[in-house]
């Protein structure tokens, strides 16, 4: 930051919001993203952070029920987060891998109806 800026973060009012489709620009984005030692290392600091928060659950106190319980809880909520963002991010790459294929299969189906079109063409 440069003299007196500050750094204003908006928070994100999710009640607010209603979930979008990603385009395809932003799939392709996660297909570059995922084969990226950046999104291993990603994966690997929230599967951390999922075990530790497993750990503090488990490490609490039993006779307080109530922060046992908020703590299974948030370990529990860390680890559906993950698995619904690695699984969101996979169906992603699927759909725009499998646009990709079909696009070249239509382009190749194009290319090959053009060569029996000179084919026949030049028969004559």
């Amino acid at each position: 930051m440069h003299g007196e800026e500050k750094e204003v973060r908006h928070p994100v009012k999710l009640g607010q919001r209603t979930v979008t489709a990603l385009t395809e620009a932003q799939k392709m984005d996660l297909v570059s993203f995922s084969s990226m030692s950046t999104a291993q290392t990603l994966y690997l600091l929230m599967e951390n952070e999922i075990l530790e928060a497993r750990d503090a659950a488990m490490a609490a106190d039993p006779a307080d029920e109530k922060r046992v319980l908020a703590l299974q809880a948030q370990a529990h909520a860390m680890a559906l987060f993950y698995t619904r963002l690695k699984k969101s991010i996979e169906n992603a790459i699927n759909e725009h891998l499998g646009i990709i294929a079909e696009k070249a299969t239509e382009e190749a189906l194009r290319d090959q109806e053009e060569i029996e079109r000179i084919v026949i063409s030049n028969c004559k």
